[in-house]
């Protein structure tokens, strides 16, 4: 049975992208050493790897020394997470595909609740078919918890199950944390649901089904939120990443003023 299982480790520590830590390792040491004056030949450029890591990054080297200006902004876009990305949102709304693209083009670990949960007491279906939805929310909690409240999770970004937000325990953990909202609507969800044979609770018909469901959960959702992110339609999976990136800068950025006073 899946309560006799041993329950595994949630996840392995997130790693850290490796451009991260030498891009880290150099603006410490920048941050050190005195500005010189500034020279005006050419001067080389950040590499593809950093501007990947820094979109829009047009910063430049003297000699390997980097400007005060530009360390000040390199610490805060590279500044270490004080805690995850949480993806909340309605059942096929694309978090699972939006925070695996997010992760790997900004270097975060991805988790997914519910697949932690499978790993540490069995498939979903089976413990809401044996155990009940009460057993299966106290389970649910439990995980969030773990990963929302320890540092090595800080760097990820981490998805949740439709229905988790609707846990009074887990909306209490989701206070102050960094919140997307993925909006999307039952146009853009249909061809994702229909004929699915893995959401029971969208049968017998699954667009008036999803659409009564997410009536009920939509308040709670947007009252979460820190940001809520536009799905609707076809959008290029990079422009949403870039977007959410954005907010979790300028998030950053507001931390850092904050605790400079």
């Amino acid at each position: 049975m899946a309560s006799a299982k041993t329950p595994p480790t949630v996840a392995q520590t997130p790693k850290t992208a490796p451009s991260f830590a030498a891009i880290a390792a150099r603006v410490a040491a920048a941050s050190r050493q005195k500005p010189e004056p500034a020279v005006n030949s050419a001067q080389p450029a950040l590499s593809e790897e950093q501007v990947h890591e820094n979109p829009g990054a047009e910063h430049k080297d003297t000699d390997g020394m980097i400007h005060p200006q530009q360390v000040r902004e390199m610490q805060e876009s590279f500044a270490e997470m004080t805690r995850p990305i949480v993806l909340i949102g309605p059942m096929a709304a694309g978090k699972t595909y939006i925070g695996t693209h997010l992760a790997r083009f900004y270097g975060y670990e991805f988790l997914d609740a519910d697949q932690l949960i499978v790993e540490r007491y069995g498939e979903v279906s089976e413990i809401f078919e044996i155990f009940g939805e009460a057993h299966f929310r106290e389970l649910e909690v439990k995980v969030i918890e773990e990963v929302l409240t320890s540092p090595a999770y800080r760097n990820t970004v981490f998805s949740l199950g439709g229905g988790a937000p609707m846990t009074d325990a887990v909306a209490q953990l989701l206070r102050g944390q960094n919140v997307v909202y993925i909006l999307v609507d039952a146009p853009t969800v249909e061809p994702r649901i229909t004929g699915s044979k893995t959401r029971p609770l969208l049968q017998p018909n699954p667009v008036q089904r999803w659409s009564e469901i997410f009536e009920h959960r939509r308040e709670r959702y947007e009252s979460l939120a820190t940001y809520t992110l536009d799905a609707r339609g076809a959008r290029p999976i990079g422009v949403m990443a870039a977007e959410i990136q954005s907010f979790v800068l300028a998030s950053r950025k507001e931390n850092l003023k904050h605790d400079r006073g």
